[in-house]
């Protein structure tokens, strides 16, 4: 268990330091690679579910126009 102040936590690599003297290491080739391949991914997950979520209001949209022109339709009386 350690004291908060004692930790530093780094949020890309997810990792707590204990002691904040000694030097970061620097991430291989390979490392790297497979990082910037995660991040990739992420981003395009996150478009991918900004694109679903696109249709799903513009799916919204059309479906209350079509339910407000069938209303104006059914409420129109017959022409004489």
């Amino acid at each position: 268990m350690f004291i908060g102040r004692e930790l530093e936590f780094n949020a890309m690599t997810k990792y707590f330091y204990t002691d904040r003297t000694l030097p970061k290491r620097r991430l291989s080739a390979t490392e790297m690679a497979e990082i910037n391949g995660l991040y990739r991914v992420i981003g395009r997950d996150g478009q991918a579910v900004l694109m679903r979520w696109l249709v799903i209001i513009g799916l919204v949209v059309a479906g209350l126009c079509l339910a407000s022109t069938l209303l104006l339709q059914i409420r129109r009386p017959p022409p004489t």
